[in-house]
Formats: C-alpha cells, sequence, structure tokens
C-alpha cells in the first residue's frame, strides 16, 4: 500500500469535518449534520467555542427532525455550555412542550423570565399554552391576553386565545366575545367563523350562526362540515331550500357521506319531491351496494310512495348487506304483516330474532306468533321478553294472553294484576 493509499484511507480531519457540516448547515441536511455532529463531538480536539457551536446546530436538526427528546438533551448542554442564553431555556421549554411535559415546559418559561428580566411575547404565549395544558384556564387567559398587547400582530397567539375561548368558567357570552376579539386579527380564519355560529347557536341565535357560517363558506367553500352545519341549521329555521343546497353541495363533493346523503334525501321527502328523493337514493344505492345506507334510504321514500313490494325488496337489499342489523328484519316483518303475509313475516322475525335478540323484534314475532295460531312458541317467546323488560306492564299482558291461550287461566290473572300494579306505580317504586 503506497502513501497515497493509506492518506486516503484515513480518517478526515477535523477541520474537513467542519467544513462538511457547514455544508450540510447551508443545504439544511438536517440528517447530515446529526450524524458529522456525533463524529465531532466524539473527538477531543474541538474548542469549547466549537463544541458550543456544533451541539447548538445539532439541536435545531433534531427539533426540525421532530427528535425532540435528543433536542431537549443537547439544549441542555448548551446552558450548561452557556447559562447565559436565555434562548437555550426556551427553545428546551419548546421541546419538553412537545414531549407532552407541559410542567417542566412551563418551569423552564419561568425560570428564563427569574434570571434575564420580563418575558417578551412569544415567551408570554409559550407560558400560556403551557397553562392552559395543564388546566390552568385562568392563568393561561392572562398570560396569553398580555402576549398579544406586547405583540398585536402575533396571529398564533390570538388563534391560542380564540382555542381557549369556552373553557373553564366560561360563559357562552364571554367566549362569544373572545371569538370575535381573535376575529379581529385572523378575519381569514373560517375556523373562528365556525366556532363562533356554534357559540351563537347555544345562545339560540340561529340567524347569526348562519351568517357566521355564510362568511366561513365564503372563506372554505368546500368544507363538508360547514355545509353541513349551516345546512342543519337553514333546516331549523325553515329555510328548507336553502337546507338543500347545502346538502346537495356535500353530496357532489362526497357522494360517500352517509349523513350528507340522509339529510339531502330526507330534504326531499319533506319537500315532496319525492322521484326526485327515489334518484337520489338509486344513485346512492348503485354506488355503493355493499353498504346498507343507501337501500334504506331507497326503502324510506318508496314507502313514502306507498310503493310496498319495492319497500320490501329495498329494505331486504339493506338487510343482505347488514345482516346484524335487527331493524331491517324488523321492518320488513311489520310491513309483510301488514300486507297479510303472515308467514313470510313470522320467516322475517324468527330468522332476526333468533340471531340477535330484541325487544322490538321480540314483541312483534309474538303479535304474529298468536295471529298464526303458534301459541306455545308465543308463550316461550313472552317468558324471555318478561325477563328481558321486567319492568314493563306491555311484557306482562303479552305473556297473560299467551298464558289464556294455552288455557293456564291462573298464571295470566297472575301477570294481569303484575301488569295492572306497574301501570299503577309511580317511577322507582318498584
Amino acid at each position: 500500500m503506497t502513501a497515497a493509499d493509506d492518506q486516503r484511507d484515513a480518517p478526515p480531519d477535523t477541520a474537513q469535518l467542519l467544513v462538511e457540516l457547514e455544508a450540510a448547515h447551508g443545504s439544511k441536511d438536517d440528517r447530515a449534520y446529526i450524524l458529522l455532529s456525533a463524529l465531532l463531538l466524539a473527538r477531543g480536539d474541538l474548542t469549547p467555542a466549537q463544541r458550543l457551536a456544533v451541539v447548538r446546530g445539532r439541536a435545531w436538526a433534531r427539533h426540525r427532525s421532530s427528535h425532540f427528546a435528543g433536542a431537549a438533551d443537547d439544549w441542555s448542554r448548551v446552558i450548561e455550555f452557556d447559562p447565559t442564553d436565555r434562548s437555550a431555556l426556551v427553545n428546551r421549554a419548546a421541546c419538553e412542550y412537545a414531549l407532552n411535559n407541559y410542567g417542566v415546559a412551563l418551569d423552564d418559561i419561568l425560570a428564563a423570565e427569574a434570571r434575564f428580566g420580563p418575558a417578551p411575547a412569544d415567551e408570554m404565549m409559550w407560558r400560556g399554552a403551557c397553562r392552559f395544558r395543564l388546566n390552568d384556564i385562568a392563568g393561561a387567559r392572562q398570560d396569553l391576553k398580555a402576549a398579544v398587547r406586547l405583540e398585536p400582530e402575533n396571529q398564533t397567539t390570538w388563534r391560542w386565545l380564540a382555542h381557549i375561548a369556552g373553557s373553564g368558567d366560561d360563559d357562552r357570552e364571554t367566549a362569544l366575545e373572545e371569538i370575535t376579539l381573535a376575529m379581529a386579527a385572523l378575519p381569514k380564519s373560517a375556523n373562528l367563523h365556525h366556532r363562533r355560529a356554534g357559540f351563537l347557536t347555544a345562545l339560540d341565535r340561529r340567524t347569526e350562526a348562519i351568517e357566521a357560517l355564510d362568511a366561513a363558506v365564503r372563506l372554505e367553500p368546500d368544507n363538508i362540515d360547514l355545509l353541513m352545519y349551516r345546512g342543519e341549521l337553514r333546516q331549523q329555521v325553515e329555510d328548507l331550500q336553502g337546507a338543500l343546497e347545502d346538502q346537495a353541495a356535500v353530496v357532489a363533493l362526497r357522494a360517500d357521506r352517509v349523513d350528507g346523503q340522509d339529510a339531502y334525501v330526507g330534504l326531499l321527502r319533506k319537500l315532496g319531491r319525492l322521484d326526485e328523493a327515489l334518484a337520489a337514493a338509486d344513485r346512492f344505492a348503485e354506488a355503493f351496494a355493499d353498504w346498507p345506507s343507501g337501500h334504506r334510504l331507497r326503502a324510506d321514500v318508496l314507502r313514502d310512495m306507498g310503493d310496498v313490494p319495492r319497500t320490501l325488496e329495498a329494505l331486504q337489499a339493506a338487510w343482505t348487506a347488514a345482516p346484524w342489523e335487527w331493524e331491517f328484519g324488523c321492518e320488513i316483518g311489520v310491513l309483510l304483516r301488514k300486507a297479510g303475509d303472515l308467514a313470510g313475516a313470522y320467516e322475517a322475525l324468527d330468522r332476526m330474532n333468533r340471531a340477535y335478540f330484541t325487544l322490538p323484534v321480540g314483541r312483534e314475532l309474538f303479535e304474529v306468533q298468536c295471529e298464526l295460531g303458534r301459541f306455545k312458541e308465543a308463550l316461550e317467546l313472552a317468558g324471555q321478553i318478561v325477563a328481558r323488560d321486567p319492568q314493563s306492564a306491555e311484557s306482562h299482558r303479552q305473556r297473560a294472553r299467551a298464558f289464556s291461550a294455552v288455557g293456564r287461566v291462573k298464571e295470566a290473572r297472575l301477570d294481569l294484576d303484575t301488569a295492572a300494579l306497574l301501570d299503577a306505580a309511580k317511577p322507582g317504586e318498584l
């Protein structure tokens, strides 16, 4: 091996590593900076000033890389090197905050103020944020308002003030005032208009809430949550056409939003536009055939139209998509019973009851069993109903009918007496 080979294979000297470190810093290559700083700090030939600069740079690189625990350690080393560095204390506080160590972060910020004098606006904001996370709402509000006085244009501080509005002992009027103040500093925040609408709704000021949502929608016209909310409020104030427009926009943006489809079809039904409602439900059911929701919407519209056969067909499709949903089986049974198809009603209800016993299905199946003269089955089922709902007078009356039908008159009278006592009893007496 030649001398040139030895020189080429030799590890880089400190000066070369420092040059490479500076290049990594200039290109914002945090990963390279962290690796190079580890090599440099392992050497013993750095001056104290160089060592401090490398640790400080690595702290920033780790912070930007979301390696907050390592960054906090590095800021601690910076503080050891230079106890007069206020920014190191504050930066360590930011790392501890990111690690959810809010008490530790607050201690660092308070230490910075105690050592170096009154806190500037950014430290006051961090102090307020820490206190909020520690549930000191009054202290947080005081700090954040102080930060705003020091730096009125700081939008982050205003966002924090808006965030804590309504927290702690705030009444809704106070929260509304705080949100309105924040909006003056953040006029293009759709979220603040949205929150203001929430407080106005809670105060039963729905017209103003809708106006707040109008402003929010102008800022974010494709925000589905805003459109849904405004649609709900418009419906509450009987602006059905406006509500329909909002829900139509939701469906156009997200055809898979079940709540949007449900609201849209429901409004068309309420407006009596059943053909349009059925067309919308058909599109939803076809696009998402494996979901029960579209088939259920079709069933609701077809029921309004009085089309029993197609209603049953839609309910059966919904039940096939979600066989665990007992409501579908129960509705099928009710419709078949009303149509006089007791055998079909019995089959649907008995199938659902065997899979998943519920009181609505059980009560409906009991009536069908009695109409079919299957009184022994009805008596057995009535026993299950009473066991599930013993404080219901109706449960005992149903079983009394079954007892009477099979000739067990004494037991029937006992159940009727129990039902009479339950009817007469005040809540909580039995």
